[in-house]
């Protein structure tokens, strides 16, 4: 017997969450938590995926994917073109970042993921 060959495995993100334009992530806030990701394979043979994040008011600047949902390591990061503002009326008030559309793209940490300005 002999061994040939190599088995190459590609495990896309799951979750998706939101970093503020600090660079943090507010992992301890009861009004933040990651999307859980929805992957379908399109009529144009092209898998694509959906979420929603809830985050807290604050102004938001980057998308993450990650494997896990509290796990503070991330495999991907894009930044939005311009900052989402999420304003309300008290520090708990809460909204929904709706993601529609994620292809591998956007989840390959080695590839277009890290190119700024991305996510629109």
């Amino acid at each position: 017997m002999a061994n040939e060959g190599f088995l190459r495995v590609c495990v896309w993100p799951v979750y998706a969450g939101a970093l503020l334009v600090d660079g943090s992530e507010p992992m301890s806030s009861h009004e933040y938590q990651r999307g859980q990701i929805t992957w379908e394979l399109g009529p144009d043979g092209i898998i694509r995926g959906r979420t929603r994040i809830l985050v807290p008011v604050g102004e938001w600047g980057h998308i993450i994917y990650t494997h896990h949902p509290t796990h503070p390591v991330y495999s991907a990061s894009q930044r939005l073109a311009h900052p989402l503002r999420i304003v309300g009326t008290s520090p708990n008030d809460q909204a929904w970042i709706d993601l529609e559309g994620i292809t591998t793209q956007d989840v390959n940490p080695m590839g277009e993921a890290f190119r700024p300005n991305k996510v629109s």
